[in-house]
């Protein structure tokens, strides 16, 4: 039987103010660096771009980015990035736990797949500058507003949400406030109207590493799936099962070959991005999805949970045809177990 955590649960619901247990520095390296396996033994390894880059802010010294952390903090792009992890995860009701740490190696291939690709996906959806783009900025980082209600329609969570870090207690988060003496020593008591700083050696700055601060907008446990989670984790699976299939397809080459495979790996990661870049388009996802069935060496018999999109058990090219196959969308229903049917 399939249990709770990898099923839809009309009834959950996932507060955003509540913060998670920071999860180690391994959880973005393997994030960025995947392993993907391709059935529950086989894999290949794969570097995505790496969205959580530059998450620590820079030191303060002026009253502008003071006063947008504290008026309106969402301009700052480490609150557009917790939001899209929070989405990714906690608003899909995915937990670190039960997904992204499952013991089943292809579940939880696939689930650290959907935690990347459901944050940049949403990245890409509000329009945020990466840091790797020339117009980003720390705390002033343009997005698109209409798509970020739409988002928060999406995940039934109110666009006025809290996305501050606060690891660091201090400065709304922002870190610890050290003020410039004048030369006689004497201790400022009063500060600016338009925020604390006084003086260009004033300074916010971090005592401590939040580096993974993103982290504690990731469930712990989950109590089963969200409506939008079904939808956002069904969209990953057509990614996951197209972009491996379709890259041996279009290469014409074993994703796992010595030689040859790296081109497919290397059209794996191309797929990825081309679908992250591209607008959402359903009917060509389902499309994908089912027209690359028939490249896998197994049939549809592997379950992520229930409600959910089924994928092959193993999704090397096939040479030859299987018998009895065909490509008909199949959905994990009650009667199935986790991973194999």
């Amino acid at each position: 039987m399939i249990t709770k955590e990898f099923k839809y649960n009309p009834n959950v619901s996932y507060n955003p103010g509540i913060k998670y247990s920071e999860k180690d520095h391994q959880l973005k390296t393997n994030l960025v660096n995947q392993t993907i396996f391709v059935n529950q033994k086989e894999n290949f390894k794969t570097a995505f771009p790496d969205l959580f880059q530059n998450y620590q802010n820079p030191s303060l010294h002026t009253n502008e980015p003071w006063n947008t952390w504290i008026h309106s903090s969402f301009d700052w792009w480490q609150c557009q990035l917790n939001f899209a992890v929070w989405c990714a995860s906690t608003g899909c009701g995915v937990s670190y736990n039960d997904h992204i740490q499952n013991t089943s190696n292809l579940t939880k291939s696939f689930y650290m797949f959907h935690l990347y690709y459901c944050i940049a996906r949403i990245l890409k959806e509000l329009k945020s500058p990466l840091p790797t783009d020339s117009s980003f900025c720390y705390y002033k980082n343009p997005y698109d507003k209409a798509a970020y209600q739409k988002l928060c329609d999406e995940f039934n969570i109110s666009p006025n949400t809290d996305w501050r870090q606060k690891l660091e207690s201090s400065c709304q988060g922002l870190g610890s406030f050290r003020q410039y003496y004048k030369p006689s020593g004497e201790y400022r008591y009063h500060y600016s109207r338009d925020g604390p700083f006084f003086n260009i050696r004033d300074t916010i700055y971090h005592t401590k590493d939040i580096s993974m601060a993103w982290t504690t907008f990731i469930l712990d446990k989950s109590e089963g799936f969200t409506k939008a989670g079904i939808e956002r984790i069904n969209e990953s699976i057509k990614i996951y099962v197209w972009a491996l299939l379709g890259a041996q397809s279009q290469t014409k080459t074993e994703i796992l070959k010595v030689g040859t495979g790296f081109d497919a790996q290397k059209q794996f990661l191309a797929n990825v991005q081309d679908v992250i870049d591209s607008p959402i388009d359903l009917p060509t996802q389902i499309s994908n999805y089912q027209n690359v069935l028939k490249y896998a060496r197994s049939k549809v018999d592997y379950a992520y949970g229930l409600g959910l999109y089924m994928s092959p058990s193993d999704m090397v090219l096939q040479i030859g045809s299987i018998v009895g196959y065909n490509n008909k969308i199949i959905i994990a229903t009650e009667n199935q177990t986790l991973g194999f049917k």
